[in-house]
């Protein structure tokens, strides 16, 4: 299943986001789900050989909480639940096998937890083009509510820049930036979470910054007739955090007020986002 996933065309931001627009429109349930390093060391907690990884992620994740296997498992099952319910499933690029064996893990359980199922797959990254488009922007105006699920107090931001509705349920960040939330995230951050996403509903969008625990999340957002999308340490952008070396920083293209204007900040950014505009096979790494 790797090579075939791996060599299938990915759809780009453009159709995600219209996918997104009539869902929102119509009170249908969306769900963007995005697999990294982390959920392939989750997806394969329990194999002897990803010993060391699974340990190295949940110290990034939890700090030197006590996470036992039962544990594991649970949120192993959340993750897999959301993989099966997602309406796209943003995958590493092949570029990304390089670096680390987890993002091998993330393909060589799709087929256990996919089953016969071919889902929609666009890119991992696909939170940061949503981000750096402006296109986010569109989908917040056309929300009857905005739910933030994450770690980072940006509610009072979107509610100066957007006419919308906005509702904020925080939860404790992952170690090195944990937030104002002194309650531990698993297992009862978690279980309370879940239950307060009963309450979200059609014409909902949920935006959900939670690491390997968000996914579920999403999940269960869409399945109350919301769009979830899964926008990961976008959050610590919009709260200048710069939590991915390289990757998150505080320039104008991760702020909220970028958001609100509508799109890229300037011609270069127009062009490193064109071919993912077009719908390209992302595979190699071509942005």
């Amino acid at each position: 299943m790797m090579e075939t996933i791996l060599d299938r065309p990915r759809i780009g931001l453009l159709p995600v986001v219209r996918a997104a627009q009539a869902a929102l429109a119509q009170g249908r349930g969306f769900s963007l789900v995005r697999l990294g390093d982390g959920e392939g060391a989750m997806l394969s907690h329990d194999a002897p050989h990803m010993g060391e990884d699974i340990a190295f992620c949940l110290n990034i994740w939890f700090g030197d909480q006590a996470i036992d296997g039962d544990d594991r498992r649970a949120m192993a099952r959340g993750l897999e639940r959301a993989m099966r319910e997602a309406d796209v499933l943003g995958l590493p690029r092949r570029a990304q096998l390089q670096v680390s064996m987890r993002y091998h893990e993330v393909f060589a359980n799709l087929g256990r937890v996919l089953g016969a199922r071919h889902p929609v797959v666009g890119d991992m990254a696909l939170h940061f083009y949503l981000q750096w488009s402006g296109a986010l922007g569109a989908l917040v105006r056309d929300a009857r509510r905005l739910v933030l699920i994450g770690c980072r107090d940006v509610a009072g931001q979107f509610g100066a820049h957007f006419d919308v509705p906005v509702v904020q349920w925080l939860l404790r960040g992952e170690a090195r930036f944990p937030g104002i939330v002194a309650e531990p995230h698993w297992p009862i951050g978690y279980a309370r979470m879940m239950a307060r996403i009963g309450g979200v509903g059609p014409g909902d969008l949920v935006l959900v910054g939670a690491g390997v625990l968000g996914k579920a999340y999403v999940a269960g957002a869409a399945r109350r007739g919301a769009v979830a999308l899964d926008m990961g340490s976008v959050f610590d952008g919009w709260a200048g955090i710069i939590s991915r070396d390289g990757r998150i920083g505080t320039g104008a293209e991760f702020s909220i007020p970028h958001l609100a204007q509508g799109g890229p900040a300037d011609e270069a950014m127009r062009e490193r986002l064109r071919a993912y505009l077009a719908g390209t096979n992302i595979a190699d790494g071509a942005i």
